[in-house]
């Protein structure tokens, strides 16, 4: 766990942050996180992680953006999350917003394929 904490000084000395961007694990896991609540939501059958693009969330999102997404149900003080079908628009599926904890937001996106993805996200 240390490998991957940072440290923050604005914190307080001998503090330090995890950045779940920097970390790979963290990343896959939201991705297969978002993988499984699409088919549990119907919204597509089967999607490989390489379609899959997931980010902490770095802006805001507004709120009239947010009003058409779909708020999901889970266990709301591990996982809050909301979607949005996109049919495939612009070779996007889904976009999916997850909050772990009550503390720790990521944004995700469903893409028709992988080069759709690279394409729209680069990575």
């Amino acid at each position: 766990m240390f490998a991957i904490m940072r440290p923050a000084p604005d914190a307080g000395p001998e503090r330090y942050r995890i950045f779940p961007a920097e970390d790979e694990r963290i990343l896959r896991s939201v991705r297969k996180i978002v993988r499984g609540l699409s088919r549990y939501h119907n919204l597509s059958p089967v999607v490989a992680d390489g379609q899959v693009f997931a980010d902490v969330q770095r802006e805001e999102i507004p709120e009239q953006t947010l009003a058409g997404f779909e708020i999901g149900t889970t266990d709301s003080d591990i996982c809050a999350y909301a979607f949005l079908s996109l049919g495939g628009v612009d070779g996007m599926l889904s976009a999916w917003v997850l909050q772990f904890f009550g503390r720790t937001n990521f944004l995700a996106m469903i893409c028709a394929d992988e080069q759709t993805r690279i394409t729209k996200f680069g990575k």
